[in-house]
């Protein structure tokens, strides 16, 4: 049985590990349409054999089967990297180019299956199977309520899969209303950068949300780990399994994920963590014994979400409206 040190070890190290996988996947899947220079590359690159290192590195202090699963997604960021890379590259015209066996990008062994793997929630696998991920994006959208729907890739027969919400200015983003195909997109990761004046109504995210440049918004999520940095005037209603980290943030408030969720569709709330950690935040620009001046715990209050519950257009005004009502008002200037 594992002592209670090492379990919070494997816990911190598994969710660091998905926080950065899906940074980089973020990463990569913005390159697809915005060229890099080599240097940006090679950047990259490096920052996907350090992640690759550090898990070498853990292989002793995870579970086997979580050590399965992790080689499987860096196999998967090495391929797409290779892959995106190589299109970007313009091929020349008459050119020959001798054959070569590529060398593997990591030389890491794979641990070999046993019928008595378990993970570090005590799970038997008895067969490893391979993890299957799509990267789908909402993006570039002002004034408009968004939904499952308004995801270009988004399909009945989509696996696991990460998301990335950027560019939005005075929008509702909710992903719980469609709860016929909740379950059709269990998502593993979750990527949010540049928004401004903006609702997001999220389900159980299985992994980490991490958060980029938020001005005046909303934020309603549940997951494993939650980051945000550089945002200022944010409203965040959460449910975590670890504290939630902050850096380079300002007029940050926190409160525990609400229960209307549930009325919008319970499969998008199956199996929540436990509220509580919001109240336990990790401010990385304030490493004092004094409390942080950058975030507050939200008093509980009559919070009414009945709006949210009964929206069915999706007209800019109907959407200002909403805004008006949930998003914060103003900074905390006053915060001691």
């Amino acid at each position: 049985m594992l002592e209670p040190t090492d379990k919070a070890s494997q816990q911190a190290f598994y969710s660091h590990f998905q926080a950065s996988r899906a940074d980089l996947a973020a990463q990569l899947e913005a390159s697809r349409n915005n060229p890099r220079s080599d240097n940006d590359w090679e950047e990259l690159a490096l920052n996907i054999r350090k992640l690759r290192k550090s898990l070498t590195d853990a292989t002793s202090l995870l579970p086997a089967y979580d050590q399965r699963q992790c080689q499987a997604q860096m196999d998967q960021l090495e391929q797409t990297l290779e892959g995106i890379r190589s299109a970007s590259v313009p091929k020349l015209k008459f050119a020959f180019k001798r054959k070569t066996n590529k060398p593997p990008l990591s030389a890491t062994p794979t641990p070999s299956p046993s019928s008595h793997d378990t993970n570090m929630h005590g799970e038997r696998d008895s067969l490893p199977q391979a993890v299957m991920s799509t990267f789908h994006k909402i993006s570039s959208h002002s004034h408009n309520r968004l939904s499952l729907q308004s995801i270009p890739t988004f399909g009945a027969d989509s696996p696991s899969s990460d998301l990335t919400i950027s560019d939005l200015d005075h929008c509702i983003v909710d992903l719980c209303s469609t709860a016929p195909l909740q379950n059709k997109l269990p998502l593993t990761a979750l990527h949010v950068r540049d928004l401004n004046e903006t609702i997001l109504v999220l389900p159980n995210v299985k992994g980490s949300v991490l958060l980029h440049n938020l001005h005046k918004c909303t934020v309603i999520v549940a997951c494993q780990q939650f980051r945000m940095h550089n945002s200022i005037d944010v409203h965040v209603y959460l449910a975590s399994i670890s504290s939630p980290i902050i850096e380079n943030c300002s007029a940050i408030a926190f409160a525990g994920y609400p229960s209307f969720v549930s009325l919008l569709s319970p499969s998008a709330v199956e199996a929540l963590p436990p509220n509580g950690k919001h109240t336990d935040v990790q401010d990385f620009s304030h490493i004092r014994p004094t409390p942080s001046p950058n975030w507050v715990v939200l008093p509980p209050g009559n919070e009414n979400w009945d709006d949210l519950l009964t929206l069915d257009g999706s007209s800019p005004q109907e959407v200002d409206v909403i805004l008006a009502a949930h998003l914060p008002e103003a900074t905390y200037s006053n915060i001691v």
